[in-house]
């Protein structure tokens, strides 16, 4: 083939590149199978658990769609604290403790947020259905971040559960890198992503007092890359050299 040829074919192969599947993070059904499937120390009693800990199960592998993998950080003012899968219907949070030694479960195997059937770390023993004092969900002072392996946009609906695990009504926001944005949420979810670009990255976030939400469910798309970028990039560089061979003779 020409360089010219290839150049040609590299340009309908980018004219006519399909775009990739859609990942879907399905973050209510992490948090419910982890309830329903796995079993914590130290008598068999069962848990909810950080993002890192559901990583690190069986069931990890769901933190993989289509390619992209995601994980999580968070925030709460300005103080780290843990991505929390919370279950029965809600989905991925934040979680703290007024206990700094205990916050967001750090001082122990099972999180401070985790619902009454867990090993307490506050307690000097092994304290199944002791009362939790952390907070699960997203709530004003929290920041959730999710980072995926590679720049995606976000589509579909966001599906955002309140903190009583019904459907919110309100407005979250959104920060892509570029700065925070507040998009609206109608009957528990989150449509319009006008404005945002894509990213590697995404922040939530509430700043209005009394709201709390966690993310159910989520839906991104990986920006492609042409198979055909080597092809062209092939023939731009032998066009190069073409023309610096006819400026020379």
């Amino acid at each position: 083939m020409t360089i010219k040829g290839a150049l040609a074919a590299a340009t309908i192969a980018f004219a006519t590149a399909t775009s990739s599947q859609a990942a879907v993070f399905d973050f209510e059904k992490m948090a419910d199978d982890f309830w329903n499937t796995i079993v914590s120390q130290p008598d068999g009693g069962k848990y909810e658990p950080t993002l890192a800990q559901f990583a690190n199960s069986s069931l990890g592998g769901a933190l993989t769609s289509e390619g992209i993998t995601v994980s999580a950080g968070a925030l709460y003012n300005d103080l780290a604290a843990d991505p929390f899968l919370d279950h029965g219907r809600a989905g991925l949070g934040v979680c703290h403790s007024g206990d700094t030694n205990f916050a967001s479960g750090l001082g122990g195997n099972v999180s401070n947020c985790s619902s009454s059937n867990n090993w307490n770390p506050n307690t000097s023993g092994n304290d199944w259905g002791a009362t939790q004092t952390g907070d699960d969900n997203v709530t004003t002072g929290e920041v959730l971040t999710l980072t995926f392996s590679q720049d995606v946009k976000l589509v579909g609906d966001i599906k955002l559960p309140n903190g009583k695990h019904n459907l919110v009504n309100s407005s979250i926001d959104i920060d892509d890198g570029t700065g925070w944005s507040t998009y609206a949420v109608a009957s528990g979810y989150l449509t319009n992503f006008g404005g945002l670009e894509a990213s590697d990255t995404f922040r939530f976030r509430t700043t209005q007092g009394g709201q709390q939400f966690y993310i159910g469910l989520l839906t991104v798309q990986a920006i492609p890359v042409p198979a055909a970028l080597p092809l062209l990039v092939t023939a731009l560089g032998g066009l190069a050299v073409m023309r610096r061979r006819k400026q020379a003779a």
